[in-house]
């Protein structure tokens, strides 16, 4: 029989040296030259006998014919070598007990050259080197966050330098917008006016008087907010509430808005004919409501202003009486800074005209504020003409000022201005009209009266008169 190189291998490996058998047991056949022979028997049914190579009879999965399994250290086609060696590279694969990390690519292998970066550990040693310039920061390519894995300056948060072209902090903003706002530096192409502060960008809100053009438009004022033209007084300028369009150095002062509209430090000057008489509050709705106790007669009566003219100083003041009697009056009324004077009155039913009184001189109720000190007096006279009745009265009096006294009614509790007036009438017809008494009035600073009693020499109270309630009448 002709002995393979495999059976020959095997045959010099079961014998030492050609020596004859441990045992006596003769062998089961021999070749002619007398060499011990392999077992032509196929011990292990694979379909291959010792003498046709298979190295291990008693395992059918190893013999000739199987195909070798790469890097599991066992002769499956029993050539006398496992394949540990896959790829060719010289280098036998970790399973086999090699270096070989994947021996699959003969770029793979302990002496290969490991690129940094790739994410792939080239040369086996067990580092993929995903951090090439060693800033503890891995690359981009092995997932990291490092954007430029070339230079250790380059990492997240790492010191950023503007306006040098580099994203040293990877965080992926405009270098040219250092304090993040969205808008890159107007000095390199953008259109932020104030790159150092995140607050001042195009279409920001304007912030006022902090001296920054917040929205990058040297058309929004950051001194005039309110828009009327002048600028506010903490940035230098005379308009003295810079959030008011209305109230600005030289404006026209407003009637009754309790403003000082044209910044001179007065309030409403000009805005009410006197203080203690505002018949110049014309406001829709505006009235006083007084209860009244008229020679015996309960009445209730609504006040209220209807025309004032500043250019010539005249107003008129509408009094209406409803109860036990029940009469609309029309006062006319001379109204100017130093006094209020009473002109003359007529008086009407249901729309229906009555009569007409008219004074030959007016009557002086009120004097300039500067006058009226405690003790300060003045005298008035004239002669009120009743065509209706047809008579004639002489009227005289004397006003008094008194002070300031807090006085409680239905409308509340004020400090009030006290005015006496003496009074006088004389009627033409006879004596049977005249009277004469004192009547002590109490005034409030831009709200006008707010009680009054009327008694007569006799003792007898004429008339009372108290406020309980207003609207608008005290801005």
């Amino acid at each position: 029989m002709h002995l393979t190189t495999a059976a020959l291998i095997a045959l010099f490996a079961c014998n030492d040296k050609g020596a004859a058998p441990a045992d006596d047991t003769a062998p089961a056949s021999t070749t002619g030259s007398g060499d011990t022979a392999l077992s032509e028997e196929d011990g292990d049914g694979d379909g291959y006998s010792p003498a046709d190579g298979d190295c291990d009879d008693g395992d059918p999965a190893i013999n000739p014919g199987q195909p070798e399994e790469q890097c599991d250290g066992i002769d499956q086609n029993c050539d006398g070598v496992d394949l540990d060696d896959v790829d060719g590279d010289g280098y036998r694969c970790e399973a086999a007990g090699g270096d070989d990390c994947d021996d699959y690519d003969p770029a793979v292998n302990p002496g290969a050259e490991d690129v940094c970066g790739d994410g792939v550990d080239v040369n086996c040693d067990g580092d993929t080197e995903c951090d090439c310039d060693g800033d503890s920061y891995e690359g981009a390519l092995c997932g990291g966050d490092d954007c430029d894995d070339g230079d250790p300056a380059i990492y997240p948060w790492a010191p950023d330098d503007c306006y040098d072209g580099i994203d040293a902090d990877c965080n992926g903003v405009d270098d040219y917008d250092c304090d993040g706002d969205g808008y890159a530096s107007a000095d390199y192409g953008g259109d932020d006016c104030d790159d150092a502060n995140y607050l001042n960008y195009p279409g920001a809100e304007e912030i006022c008087y902090d001296g920054m053009d917040n929205d990058c438009s040297a058309e929004t004022p950051d001194c005039d907010c309110d828009g009327d033209g002048a600028e506010a007084e903490t940035c230098g300028g005379d308009d003295c509430d810079d959030s008011l369009d209305t109230v600005y150095a030289g404006a026209t002062e407003a009637y009754a808005d309790n403003l000082d509209n044209d910044c001179d430090s007065e309030v409403d000057e000009g805005a009410y004919c006197h203080p203690f008489a505002p018949l110049t509050n014309v406001t829709t709705g505006a009235n006083k409501v007084y209860d009244v106790v008229y020679d015996g007669n309960i009445l209730t009566e609504t006040v209220s202003p209807s025309s004032y003219d500043p250019k010539t100083g005249e107003a008129v003041l509408e009094r209406q009486w409803s109860g036990a009697l029940s009469y609309d009056f029309s006062e006319y009324w001379s109204c100017a800074e130093d006094e209020v004077a009473l002109e003359g009155w007529d008086a009407g039913v249901y729309g229906i005209p009555l009569f007409t009184i008219t004074f030959g001189s007016p009557r002086v109720d009120l004097v300039g504020v500067e006058d009226l000190l405690d003790g300060a007096s003045w005298s008035y006279s004239y002669l009120a003409d009743d065509p209706a009745f047809g008579t004639m009265w002489q009227v005289e009096g004397e006003l008094a000022a008194e002070g300031l006294e807090t006085i409680s009614v239905g409308a509340g509790t004020f400090d009030a201005l006290v005015l006496t007036n003496t009074y006088t009438l004389t009627n033409s017809l006879g004596g049977s009209f005249d009277r004469s008494g004192l009547v002590r009035m109490y005034y409030v600073e831009r709200l006008g009266l707010v009680y009054s009693e009327d008694v007569t020499d006799e003792g007898a109270v004429f008339e009372t008169r108290e406020l309980s309630s207003y609207t608008e009448f005290y801005p």
